[in-house]
């Protein structure tokens, strides 16, 4: 089954060719059936018709010689001269020799004129007494008349009795072949008293029936059968004496044909083999069927070359439609014509043109709409918190003049310039945890709770870029919603496995309710549906907090922005126990960043310790 599907044809031009060869093989197929079928019975009537004159022509010729048998048989029977001879005998009364004489040359003269018959007569108690032949030629073995007049087949009465019997005549001293059966006349000679004087015999050899058989044995297997349905006679002496039904064997392709003859019960039968008799018109059918495929095949040749020429502009389309599907789209097909395959190639390579017009003007403006929402989103930093800090810094200068001053303005400055500079989009996470930590002291300073930031960075880890202030915003948001009232612990890990950069925020605030934290994975879930910039408003989906004002949510959706779909995200919280995120940022098509000691932005590169970074006092 799988090379017949593999077989199919799938283009247009294939099962245009093969539409067209089924449709005319069917035709010429349903026209050779109907025409075998409409001639199968004339073909047969024809048969059986020309076997019919042939065994009407060969019935003639058998009734003719067994008719001059029975005028024999009938001639001897009327006889006076015969009868008074066989009645003196049987009354014992001399017969003289001219009588003798007178009967021999009547039997001699019965059998001179046309083919050779053998006359025999023959005394009440079985002893042959005339003959026109010669009484050391006759064999007992052929013809014994004593057991065959006593027999029950015999009938009586002077009526006819015919039979085939082996041959009573013997060829001895002759160059003529000896022949095996011999066809027979009898009948009875009678007295008024009903008791036979005599009998008459009447034989000739079958030979001259299978001469005549012979004569149409090319075209009908032709014999006579008597009325025990045995053969009497055939071409072939094997058969003579079988019954006719197993001469058939049961073969369906043989015809029978039958004709009655003169001789009670006797039919001249002839088997006609069916493909023998149609081996003509069938080889008449054989070369129509030859030439009608000789021109299928010619059509079909003709078929394919003239639709190859006429499909072979929608075979080129086809090959550039493939084409473009591998994203070649600087392919044109190049047809051109006033035929549909050159309006629809026109069509075709017009419409490609503006597609990749189109392509290019779309990518444009994503470019610039991307570089603009994250310019936007980076630049949200408000300008109230900076005020605060820097009043707070003056005052603590003012009021105690301390070194705590100068280190917090140092953090302060950092955190602007990093803030500030946009220059590169992508950043080493070594850069990104600098700013978690100067955020971290700043933030620390303005509160009255204190907050223990410990870290713990795979070394390989520190080098991979990822997008500007993605771990500051999810360090203020465990601020704002869960250090906020005690403080606590603020653990930061980063890690690479299995193509992705892994990040994890965890706190030890207040923690979340099952219901509050299905809300927030469901608003992080929605954030990975497409949103139409024309209608983006960041005030309904950023949640504002804190120095940029980013919040979770705005995280997420820069990184799905970025990343696409393959961004992993997991949100875990317990009421008491605290908050942690997770992210899963994938490494490519951003690579890691050589460690050549100069950042992107112009700064020197710090190492940031493992383990506890820094403690607030």
């Amino acid at each position: 089954m799988k090379k017949w599907r593999g077989w199919r044809p799938v283009s247009l031009r294939s099962k245009l060719i093969v539409a067209v060869a089924c449709c005319l093989l069917l035709t010429i197929g349903a026209g050779s059936l109907l025409s075998s079928w409409l001639t199968k019975d004339m073909m047969k009537e024809t048969v059986i018709q020309n076997a019919g004159n042939s065994l009407d022509a060969a019935n003639l010729y058998l009734t003719d010689q067994i008719n001059r048998l029975i005028y024999i048989s009938n001639y001897l029977y009327l006889d006076n001269e015969l009868n008074l001879s066989l009645k003196y005998r049987q009354s014992g009364v001399y017969v003289g020799q001219t009588e003798v004489s007178d009967v021999m040359r009547k039997l001699d003269n019965l059998s001179y004129a046309g083919e050779p018959v053998y006359i025999s007569v023959w005394t009440g108690d079985g002893k042959m007494i005339y003959s026109n032949f010669q009484s050391d030629q006759y064999r007992i073995d052929g013809l014994n008349m004593s057991s065959i007049v006593h027999s029950e087949q015999f009938a009586p009465g002077g009526r006819l009795n015919f039979w085939l019997h082996p041959s009573y005549i013997s060829q001895q001293g002759t160059d003529e072949q000896q022949q095996p059966y011999m066809l027979s006349v009898a009948r009875s000679l009678r007295i008024l008293s009903g008791k036979p004087y005599g009998y008459v015999v009447i034989s000739m050899d079958e030979q001259r029936l299978k001469e005549v058989l012979s004569k149409y044995s090319s075209t009908i297997q032709m014999m006579v059968v008597g009325p025990d349905n045995r053969i009497i006679s055939h071409n072939d002496d094997g058969m003579i004496g079988k019954d006719f039904d197993a001469v058939k064997n049961g073969r369906s392709d043989l015809v029978e044909v039958e004709r009655d003859m003169s001789v009670s019960g006797w039919r001249l039968a002839g088997l006609v083999p069916y493909g023998a008799a149609a081996q003509k018109i069938n080889r008449i059918y054989q070369v129509t069927n030859l030439v009608q495929a000789v021109v299928v095949l010619l059509f079909l040749v003709l078929l394919m070359l003239g639709i190859a020429r006429l499909t072979q502009p929608i075979a080129r389309l086809v090959r550039v439609v493939r084409q473009i599907d591998n994203e070649h789209l600087h392919l044109r097909s190049g047809i051109r014509g006033d035929d549909e395959a050159g309006l629809l190639g026109q069509s075709l390579d017009d419409m490609l043109d503006r597609v990749e017009n189109m392509i290019r003007q779309v990518e444009r403006e994503q470019s610039e709409r991307r570089r603009a929402e994250l310019d936007m989103l980076q630049a949200q930093i408000n300008p109230h918190f900076l005020f605060n800090i820097l009043g707070a810094i003056r005052m603590d200068l003012l009021l105690k003049g301390s070194e705590e001053a100068a280190e917090l303005l140092g953090s302060l400055s950092s955190l602007l310039r990093m803030t500030i500079n946009r220059g590169n989009e992508m950043i080493p996470v070594r850069e990104e945890m600098e700013t978690v930590r100067h955020y971290v002291r700043l933030i620390d300073f303005q509160r009255d709770t204190r907050v223990r930031l410990e870290m713990d960075m795979q070394p390989e880890s520190l080098e991979v870029m990822l997008p500007r202030f993605i771990i500051q915003p999810l360090v203020e948001n465990a601020y704002q919603h869960g250090l906020s009232r005690y403080g606590g612990i603020l653990w930061i890990q980063s890690w690479v496995s299995e193509a992705f950069l892994h990040i994890e925020v965890r706190d030890s605030g207040e923690g979340m309710d099952e219901l509050r934290l299905e809300q927030v994975r469901a608003k992080l879930a929605a954030l990975a549906e497409p949103v139409d910039a024309d209608v983006f408003d960041d005030s309904d989906l950023l949640a504002r907090t804190g120095i940029s004002g980013i919040g979770l949510t705005n995280v997420v959706r820069r990184l799905y922005m970025i990343y696409g779909n393959q961004v992993q995200i997991q949100v875990d919280s317990h009421p008491g126990e605290g908050t942690g995120i997770m992210l899963g940022i994938p490494l490519h098509p951003y690579a890691v960043e050589a460690d050549s000691g100069e950042s992107t932005d112009g700064y020197s590169k710090s190492t940031i310790p493992l383990g506890t970074l820094a403690e607030t006092e």
